[in-house]
């Protein structure tokens, strides 16, 4: 079972990796990023999941916003341009209507008072995930063959994040895999998942 792993490591420094790693792990990089407090072990598993291993919650999250940009940038991109109203800037007039819509949900108040609402310790954890999201935006600044195809393609690039903009945007998801994620979680905790599978089958199995 072969494991890929990379190092993020934070200020420009080199430091060792220090997650156990099977005997047969595959390569491993070490990456140089502004914005951790300690080094950072990313392992990834042969299913292609990440795993992170930081000292504290803070660099944890960090390391989230940074896989979740290195293996979705193109999608988490065109998400954040629709959900902020920001669609026909890149992709023409056609999309003023969207982004009118967007924008009628945004929330006007002062961010301050929004984070004051969450407390600081989510503010702190949201900001490090966000941090790590740009840094993985930089890192492809200075290496555009890190960009997904889609950008290549189109001509764009990724924009940089803002902590604000996760408490501006209020829109609820339309999606329903929220609500199947926390009843298979309750039901997981209840020992009756396999009953849950009886009402709802995983697509795919």
């Amino acid at each position: 079972m072969n494991w890929a792993k990379f190092a993020v490591l934070y200020a420009g420094a080199l430091f060792g990796a220090v997650a156990a790693v099977p005997a047969s792990a595959g390569p491993t990089e070490q990456i140089a990023v502004v914005g951790l407090s300690k080094p950072v072990d990313i392992l990834i598993d042969p299913w292609g999941v990440p795993h992170a291993f930081a000292d504290n919650v803070e660099d944890a999250f960090f390391a989230q916003g940074f896989v979740t940009a290195r293996d979705r940038l193109w999608e988490i991109d065109l998400m954040h341009r629709r959900r902020l109203g920001r669609m026909a800037a890149v992709l023409g007039p056609a999309f003023v209507p969207f982004d009118q819509a967007a924008r009628l949900f945004l929330d006007r108040r002062d961010p301050a008072a929004l984070w004051a609402a969450v407390g600081p310790r989510v503010q702190s954890i949201a900001r490090s995930y966000v941090a790590g999201i740009n840094a993985y935006v930089a890192l492809t600044v200075a290496q555009p063959a890190l960009l997904p195809v889609q950008f290549q393609l189109t001509g764009l690039t990724p924009t940089l994040w803002e902590a604000d903009d996760l408490v501006r945007i209020q829109q609820a998801d339309d999606s329903p895999s929220i609500e199947r994620q926390v009843r298979r979680a309750l039901a997981a905790c209840t020992g009756t998942l396999a009953l849950d599978a009886l009402r709802a089958p995983l697509e795919p199995a």
